[in-house]
């Protein structure tokens, strides 16, 4: 257990993990609709790489859910306040808090059940939850913690500073140049340029083909000077979305937009890391974080197959 959470008493840990669940009722629609609609039905572990990996009753995303659920009940129905475990309700069990350290992270986030699943339930958005409360206890895993700590203060989770990304996209240069024999650049806060490249950091200082292949595209279709990279935003990945800490993500996310807006823009192209094109497309920008923005977000991936001739 962490200092944090060793400073509050079972009965105040409690109430803690009671009142973040109970708010669920004044939430998203959608996650209300997911306390009342799973049918059981079985989809989500037969699709469940965890679960397809080791078939034991904890790893299926319905019954780790359903630890949220059964408290939500307890406290927020009528049956379930009324005829408690008949109605799917339990109390709970402050004891119960380490193992819930392990549980929250037994979940990849990969979302395939929500994909196979007849009501559309989505049991990350539930593990999300329980990771959230864990932070709240500070009970984030260590190495979690750090990655997000470092993202916070350098802008990407290697900890990585402006020197060592223009090292890293000169030797990206001369590779590319030596394979092809004609210069192919990556340019480097351009302002006034069409188009803001956010790759993760991975792509950029451990695996760059990826990047390496986005500036040949831009290279072949004669649009070189009409992109740009960033030398203090080249991180797309946001771990505060995996811990749960919405004020995390945001704060994470704001240097991305707000460098986007010094570059002036029109469109930031979001490398492929799945979860940092969900955050800035499908959270980010759909809900308006930052209200009305002068910029698109668009994925690498289907800006690149339109582009095929």
């Amino acid at each position: 257990m962490s200092d944090s959470e060793k400073e509050l008493t079972k009965e105040e840990v409690k109430q803690t993990v009671v009142d973040s669940i109970s708010a669920i009722k004044d939430g998203p629609r959608s996650m209300r609709m997911y306390m009342e609609m799973c049918a059981k039905c079985g989809t989500c572990a037969s699709v469940c790489p965890v679960y397809y990996g080791k078939s034991e009753k904890r790893f299926n995303p319905a019954e780790r859910t359903d630890i949220i659920r059964r408290i939500y009940n307890k406290y927020n129905t009528t049956s379930g306040k009324l005829f408690g475990k008949l109605a799917g309700a339990e109390d709970f069990d402050p004891d119960d808090l380490e193992d819930w350290q392990k549980i929250w992270y037994e979940c990849t986030g990969c979302r395939r059940c929500a994909t196979f699943c007849p009501f559309g339930i989505d049991h990350s958005v539930i593990t999300r939850k329980g990771r959230a409360i864990l932070d709240k206890l500070g009970m984030t895993p260590d190495t979690m913690a750090k990655v997000v700590a470092i993202s916070l203060e350098t802008g990407n989770t290697d900890g990585a500073g402006e020197a060592a990304f223009r090292a890293a996209i000169d030797f990206l240069e001369e590779e590319m140049e030596e394979e092809h024999g004609v210069p192919i650049k990556i340019p480097i806060d351009n302002v006034g340029a069409k188009y803001f490249y956010v790759p993760p950091s991975g792509d950029v200082l451990v695996n760059p083909e990826a990047t390496m292949g986005v500036a040949k595209v831009f290279h072949v279709l004669g649009m070189a000077d009409e992109w740009t990279m960033s030398s203090k935003c080249f991180d797309g990945a946001n771990y505060g979305l995996f811990t749960g800490n919405d004020g995390d993500m945001k704060s994470d996310n704001k240097l991305y937009v707000d460098t986007a807006k010094e570059l002036e823009v029109d469109v930031m192209l979001m490398g492929e890391c799945g979860h940092a094109y969900r955050i800035m497309k499908m959270m980010m920008e759909k809900t308006g974080w930052w209200g009305d923005l002068p910029f698109a977000v668009e994925n690498c991936m289907p800006w690149t197959a339109d582009r095929i001739k």
